[in-house]
């Protein structure tokens, strides 16, 4: 009843978009696809600072809340596979707070990853960007479920940004967002730890997908494009609101289909 009775339709990505269109019955054209981001200008940053890595050769990083909902603890087991590898090589740096997260820690710790994780808690923007500038890799642990296969992870398109190259559980809306920027896996914690690997010993098809991501992102994933379709939603919604109340000017004739506010 909500969506059948509103004037416009904001959807964050087209799964919601089709469930709206599907569930709401409603007009396509009603429905508009405005997607969340960072302002374009996050692709110019640069600031690596090799430090971060903490005297390691690789760091990969996650990035985001932790609940228990986000897959941070697949992300620990993948370490556990990663390790059976390359045991000292890489730092894995977990960026972000959230409710979860003294559990994480705690978790780690039982697993024996205390010397290749570091959890910084919640950090300033200059502070974020360094650590996006330094990674090698950035992940996304969100495993596949039917709620999460249909959203948008805003990591992914601030990993994106920064031309960080991807490892991701294999969600629809991964793959409509970072195409070719990230490599995806099944729901297996183990092949998600030998994913990064890989990944980290190629640095050809890193590079690759460090310039397809960051151009995506400008072109397409940038706050400017979403900003510019918002705009035009609401322009065109307060334009037939205004028609509607005032009337028809002196060039139209009165109809009784007149769009209502």
């Amino acid at each position: 009843m909500t969506l059948r009775s509103a004037h416009t339709v904001i959807a964050v990505n087209e799964s919601h978009r089709a469930i709206e269109l599907q569930r709401g019955g409603i007009a396509d054209a009603k429905v508009a696809v405005v997607r969340s981001g960072p302002r374009r200008g996050w692709a110019d940053i640069h600031s690596p600072n090799p430090e971060l890595k903490r005297g390691r050769q690789y760091l990969v990083m996650y990035l985001g809340v932790m609940g228990e909902q986000d897959g941070v603890d697949h992300l620990l087991r993948a370490i556990q596979t990663y390790r059976s590898m390359a045991p000292n090589d890489t730092l894995f740096a977990f960026v972000g707070g959230g409710t979860d997260q003294p559990r994480m820690k705690v978790l780690a710790e039982q697993m024996g990853l205390g010397p290749v994780v570091h959890f910084t808690g919640r950090i300033p923007d200059e502070q974020l960007w360094d650590y996006l500038s330094t990674a090698d890799v950035c992940v996304d642990p969100d495993p596949i479920t039917e709620f999460n296969n249909l959203c948008t992870m805003n990591k992914i398109i601030e990993y994106m940004a920064f031309g960080r190259p991807i490892v991701a559980f294999d969600l629809m809306e991964h793959r409509r967002s970072a195409e070719s920027a990230a490599v995806y896996v099944g729901n297996d914690d183990a092949g998600l730890g030998r994913a990064i690997r890989e990944l980290l010993l190629d640095p050809e098809r890193r590079q690759a997908m460090s310039e397809f991501g960051r151009a995506r992102f400008r072109e397409a994933l940038a706050w400017e494009n979403s900003e510019r379709r918002l705009i035009a939603v609401y322009e065109q919604l307060f334009h037939r609101g205004l028609r509607s109340v005032v009337g028809p000017s002196t060039h139209e004739c009165a109809s009784t289909d007149q769009p209502r506010a």
